[in-house]
């Protein structure tokens, strides 16, 4: 990453706070031109040209991914829940946080503060050796990675429906106090108030979960690149955002993020170069730059997918084609919405929901963490992990289980996505977005 001028309030370094990090202010400021309306940065980021950003065209070529098929020895999914991402901006008025670098998806706990060997040191770039090295952050005094919560964040009781450790992916994405520097990492646990320390993977091209991406990037660029481990994707571009799956709310504009079960679908085709950057991972397609470990208990070696679809893969973008469009029939709000946003701008693959087991086979869909609630204040129920929304009789969510179960049975992968056609090319199904507002 070139060092460059920043042209916010305060430079990206003293927003973030960091000991050792990155010494870098990213600018590229995006002037809006005063004509017409324009974006919000925070809810609508990155550029009109952004993958997250340009809707499926009509040179699209289309793949069936054939997901959850009649017969399939896989089985339907057991529940679709929020991969819930954290989405946040500070101000100068939050307080400096210790930001330790630790966590991972494995079992343990997540809330306890490990000691190796970096303990205490510095974050910094110039070394690979960063495990628990500390930084500083700035983070609203109450925030933490529990959710749907009505009172302080605990490991268990009906307070928190979402515990602060459990085990999700948990990217995010800070907005610093300059307003155009993203700071993201993955995955992330802060399990109390301030001042409790955030455990987080650094990331930057040091290190990652399990791709390399560098911490800092900006809020008027492409948005491609960020924390999801299983891609190298961004943590809030295609998060679906708060009030985006309101009956009365705009409709969503931008594409999505969502996961399978990693081992069980992702195409077992070696698909790019192994390089020091995707850690030998190679079964994934632009514009992720890496993969899952794949890993296959029975041979004991990563990078082993099962999937026999090698267009299913890390950073695939699928969409439901204008030609089954119709036949894609949906029963709820929610489910009319999310098949709207597949139809006109798609889904990219950014991440896994585990390698996939017996009762285990599980969807995920990218969410603003705070999503969890809304979904429960307004329609009695939520997708949070690890319930998410079931195929049950007695549940109030199982019509959104089939209408999200028929949108995925129905969607194809764009084989010609590529950055000179994102979407596939040609005419886009929706307009070019305005600029970001100044």
């Amino acid at each position: 990453m070139s060092v460059r001028r920043s042209v916010g309030r305060v430079s990206a370094l003293e927003a973030c706070a960091c000991l050792g990090m990155l010494a870098v202010a990213v600018s590229g400021f995006v002037a809006a031109s005063g004509v017409g309306e324009c974006r919000d940065r925070f809810l609508e980021p990155f550029s009109s040209d952004s993958i997250w950003n340009v809707a499926i065209g009509d040179g699209a070529i289309f793949k069936h991914a054939h997901l959850f098929q009649e017969g399939d020895w896989r089985g339907l999914p057991t529940n679709f829940h929020n991969d819930q991402d954290f989405i946040l901006r500070t101000t100068l008025e939050d307080p400096v946080t210790d930001w330790i670098n630790q966590g991972d998806w494995g079992p343990g706990n997540k809330c306890a503060v490990q000691h190796n060997k970096n303990f205490g040191k510095p974050c910094s770039d110039s070394t690979e050796m960063l495990d628990t090295c500390t930084s500083k952050v700035r983070l609203p005094k109450k925030w933490t990675s529990a959710s749907d919560c009505d009172g302080p964040p605990t490991s268990t009781g009906d307070n928190c429906k979402s515990a602060a450790g459990q085990a999700n992916n948990n990217a995010m994405a800070i907005l610093l106090p300059d307003n155009e520097t993203l700071l993201q990492m993955q995955p992330v646990y802060r399990c109390g108030f301030y001042p409790t320390p955030l455990l987080a993977r650094w990331g930057n091209k040091t290190d990652g979960g399990p791709q390399r991406f560098n911490n800092l990037t900006n809020i008027f660029e492409d948005g491609i690149g960020g924390a999801h481990g299983g891609s190298g994707l961004s943590s809030i571009g295609g998060s679906i955002r708060l009030g985006e799956l309101l009956p009365n709310s705009p409709p969503i504009n931008h594409a999505l993020k969502i996961e399978l079960a990693n081992w069980w679908y992702y195409g077992s085709k070696q698909l790019q170069p192994k390089t020091q950057n995707n850690g030998g991972r190679s079964q994934y397609v632009w514009p992720a730059t890496g993969s899952n470990e794949g890993f296959h208990p029975a041979s004991g070696k990563s990078g082993t997918y099962r999937g026999t679809n090698r267009f299913v893969a890390p950073g695939a973008l699928l969409a439901i084609p204008s030609f089954v469009e119709g036949k894609v029939h949906v029963q709820t709000a929610i489910g009319k919405r999310i098949k709207d946003a597949m139809t006109n701008y798609g889904g990219y693959i950014v991440d896994g929901t585990g390698p996939g087991s017996p009762g285990h086979n599980m969807v995920a869909l990218c969410m603003d963490a705070l999503v969890n609630t809304e979904m429960r204040e307004h329609f009695g129920f939520n997708m949070a992990y690890p319930h998410g929304v079931v195929n049950n009789s007695n549940s109030p969510a199982k019509f959104l289980y089939e209408d999200l179960l028929r949108i995925f049975q129905n969607l194809y992968v764009v084989s010609n996505n590529a950055p000179n056609a994102v979407g596939g090319g040609g005419t886009p199904r929706k307009p070019r977005k305005p600029p970001i507002c100044k």
